[in-house]
This record gives structure tokens, sequence and C-alpha cells, in this order.
């Protein structure tokens, strides 16, 4: 049997016994589906919640902190989906390292 440019000539049925009957091949792809698609009765389905609840404050990062961080970019490396370079934060100016600051500082605090 053809199906688009897939050759089918021959398929294994439950027990290694080889099929090659067009309409038997199309028959067990069928059962083969619905087997692996659809869950048994005897299945259990289990709901686990996790839940995360820090375990202490994080500490407060300092401007010193981000700018080591900063200092030490490397350069000539790809920028990420931004599109913003190691060089561009490095060498702007310090408003921009204020600024990433600042918003450290938000993200820590959620």
């Amino acid at each position: 049997m053809m199906h688009g440019s897939i050759n089918i000539r021959s398929v294994y049925k439950t027990g290694n016994n080889l099929i090659g009957n067009d309409r038997l091949i199309m028959e067990r792809w069928k059962e083969y589906f619905y087997d692996t698609l659809n869950i048994k009765d005897d299945v259990e389905i289990r709901e686990e919640v996790i839940y995360q609840v820090p375990e202490e404050q994080i500490e407060p990062i300092t401007k010193d902190e981000v700018w080591e961080v900063i200092r030490i970019l490397k350069n000539s490396e790809s920028p990420g989906e931004d599109n913003i370079s190691a060089e561009i934060i490095k060498y702007y100016n310090k408003k921009l390292w204020e600024v990433i600051h600042a918003l450290v500082e938000v993200i820590l605090a959620l």
C-alpha cells in the first residue's frame, strides 16, 4: 500500500505475526493508535500539587554586586533574545547599571 511517500508493505501484529494485507495493516495501525492514545480503565491517574515556599528571606542585592557581575560580562559574545550585547550593558553608562540593580531588587522582592 502506498500512503504519501511512505511504502507500507507489511506490519507485525501483536504476537510477532506478520501481516501483509492492506486492510489488515490499516486495522492494525488503528488498533495501535487506539491502544497508545487512550487511557486504560485500570490506570490510576494521580494529580500531585507541589507548593514552593521560600525557606528564608533573600537578602537585598547591593549595587556593588550587580556592578561586579556587569564588569565581568564577556565581550564579543552573541546577545540573547533581547539583542542586547554585553558591550552595550558594560559601556553605555552607569545609569543603566542603576536601572538593572533596581530591576533585580524588584524581582527578588516578589
